[in-house]
This record gives structure tokens, sequence and C-alpha cells, in this order.
């Protein structure tokens, strides 16, 4: 008697586990690393994941070795953004996503420009200069 209730409440445990399973069955996912034009890897990069077909959105950052992965995706057709400071924005606006299969998008940064700004906060003689010019005369 007490084997049945050990076998049964094994195939209950057994068969609630395949369920949970089934919970997953039908969705795909994303994969891919990160990496500047030297091969590098790029960690803690923005990763910005577009579902398409409903607008919704899903963000992480790449991990220390500039990997990045989406799991549990519903098939359909994704956008897939990466930002970094210092590098260019990258997207990839056709992304499939299959039942039970990963599709695997790397991503090579490439340097962005640098901003330089310059912050005037006081004056100091003329800011205006005049030029000479059409036979010397001088136009003020």
């Amino acid at each position: 008697m007490l084997r049945l209730h050990r076998t049964a409440g094994l195939l209950l445990c057994l068969s609630l586990a395949i369920s949970l399973c089934r919970g997953q069955a039908g969705r795909g996912g994303i994969s891919g690393i990160v990496t500047d034009k030297s091969g590098a890897v790029v960690p803690g990069a923005a990763m910005k994941l577009t579902d398409v077909a409903t607008d919704v959105s899903r963000t992480m950052e790449t991990s220390s070795s500039g990997l990045d992965s989406f799991t549990a995706l519903v098939p359909g057709s994704y956008a897939l953004t990466v930002t970094m400071t210092g590098f260019q924005e990258a997207v990839n606006r056709a992304v499939p996503v299959e039942v039970d299969r990963v599709s695997t998008v790397n991503f090579v940064l490439n340097p962005g420009n640098l901003v330089q700004s310059v912050d005037v906060t006081g004056s100091s003689g003329t800011l205006a200069q005049y030029q000479r010019f059409d036979g010397g005369r001088d136009y003020r």
C-alpha cells in the first residue's frame, strides 16, 4: 500500500513537471554576442527587443562576456536595438523567432562620434572683430 502511494505521488509530480514544461512549448528565443570592430566583447550594452506586431518591448544588458539572451518569446518578427556609450546604435529590424528555436543575432558595434562642447561663462575684451576689405574701407 505504501509503495502504491509513493508510485502515485511520483507519477503526480512527473505529470505536473511535464505540464509546466508544456507551458513553455511553442516559444522561441534570441541569443548572440556583442563585440566592437576589433572583436573585443562589449559588456553592459543596452539591448531592446520589440515585438513588431504588438510593439511590446523587453530590455536587458549584455553580460560581462558580451552575451545576450531573450527566452520564452512568442513566435513572430522582432526588432533588436543595441546601444552603448561611445558606439553608434545598431539595429536589426527583422529578427525571426520560430517555435522551439533560438535565433542567433550577433552585433559588431562601430565607434560613435565624439561630441565636444565648450561652455563660455564669462567674457573678456571685444567679442566682435572687423575685417578690412574692398579697398581698405572699414565697415563698422
